[in-house]
């Protein structure tokens, strides 16, 4: 009966410690998320830039610098 007891200690540490990861993990991927929409959005007025200064000059090229 005892080593039952231990078994479900050390599950009960186990469950806590995956769900310690498991928002850990959460929290990184939406860090990440905000960095992939703030790169998307700055790539966005980039490109609204770019086509409005093209549209305004009649020009067929644009050159754009990736940063």
């Amino acid at each position: 009966m005892k080593w039952l007891a231990r078994k479900h200690v050390a599950w009960e540490l186990e469950a806590h410690e995956l769900q310690k990861m498991r928002d850990l993990l959460r929290c990184n991927l939406l860090h990440l998320k905000m960095v992939l929409d703030w790169r998307l959005g700055m790539l966005g007025l980039l490109l609204e830039t770019c086509l409005k200064d093209v549209l305004s000059r009649g020009s067929e090229v644009c050159c754009l610098e990736v940063v």
